[in-house]
């Protein structure tokens, strides 16, 4: 099904995919612009108004699309090898 640019579904897509990105960034430590994300993601949710639990729902999918990636890739036995948790840097 391909959703169009604009549209709430469209929309579900992208914030379900920012937050994604946003926690495998985390997770390898990678230096990621914070307010700028944040101000993606704001965009996206004020597209979404019949749907007040839109972020929760996204936010449980980019927890499972980052499990998946993890498993996939490899990246869940990396960071079971380490002790500490990557804290959230924002770029300069």
């Amino acid at each position: 099904m391909f959703n169009f640019f604009g549209t709430e579904d469209y929309a579900r897509e992208e914030l379900t995919a920012e937050l994604t990105a946003a926690y495998l960034c985390n997770a390898v430590g990678y230096k990621f612009t914070l307010k700028n994300s944040a101000a993606y993601i704001d965009g996206w949710i004020a597209k979404i108004k019949s749907d007040s639990k839109a972020f929760v729902k996204a936010a449980a999918q980019a927890s499972t699309a980052f499990n998946y990636i993890s498993e996939l890739t490899g990246l869940q036995d990396i960071l079971k090898q380490t002790d500490e948790s990557p804290e959230i840097t924002e770029a300069a």
